[in-house]
């Protein structure tokens, strides 16, 4: 028995970011980090045991900076502009395929050329318990 798997590509990939983070977006990309505390002991000889305390999500997206929006929200010098790095990140694969969690925009970082096009790329952490898989 056979199975015919298609490749994502093409159009249909999309960021969403917190409210405020602008660009017009051209990659993403996520990955899953497992932290792990040694256990091992006597009884395991010459071997390593090694067990899974907690799952992280990090990532970028990166594009190209638009000229009516700035890339970030304007600080205010106050403590409050810390809570405006937080929000929902959608990030779409294809249509119908998306992770969606709360993220912290933990850096961003912007790319002028005297030749090329201004770039902004954003970096993120998962925030929370929660990231929902949507995979219609």
């Amino acid at each position: 028995m056979s199975t015919t798997n298609e490749v994502i590509a093409g159009c249909g990939g999309s960021v969403t970011m917190p409210g405020g983070f602008e660009a017009k977006f051209n990659n993403w990309k996520m990955k899953k980090s497992v932290s792990t505390i040694d256990t091992t002991g006597f009884v395991d000889g010459p071997y390593s045991d090694d067990t899974p305390t907690r799952i992280g999500y990090s990532g970028s997206a990166s594009g190209f900076l638009v000229t009516d929006a700035a890339p970030e929200p304007a600080p205010t010098g106050e403590c409050s502009d810390l809570e405006a790095t937080i929000g929902t990140l959608v990030l779409t694969a294809a249509t119908g395929k998306t992770y969606t969690m709360t993220a912290i925009i933990s850096d961003m970082s912007i790319e002028r050329e005297a030749n090329g096009k201004a770039t902004v790329s954003f970096d993120f952490k998962s925030k929370g318990p929660t990231i929902v898989q949507a995979w219609a």
